[in-house]
């Protein structure tokens, strides 16, 4: 994901897995991407995941 920012450039954020959902909300001073992962995690498992973003 890319976006242009007034101040900073671009802004960018990736993500080790796939979103499940991808909402993005805002208002009249800023708005945001929320990726959300949603798993079903067994007994004794365990999973990573992560976002990086770049500025």
């Amino acid at each position: 994901m890319v976006q242009r920012h007034p101040l900073l450039g671009m802004v960018s954020a990736t993500c080790s897995y796939v979103p499940a959902f991808f909402p993005i909300w805002g208002n009249e001073r800023t708005f945001s991407w929320e990726p959300f992962i949603e798993r079903t995690l067994y007994e004794n498992q365990e999973l990573e995941w992560w976002i990086s973003y770049d500025f």
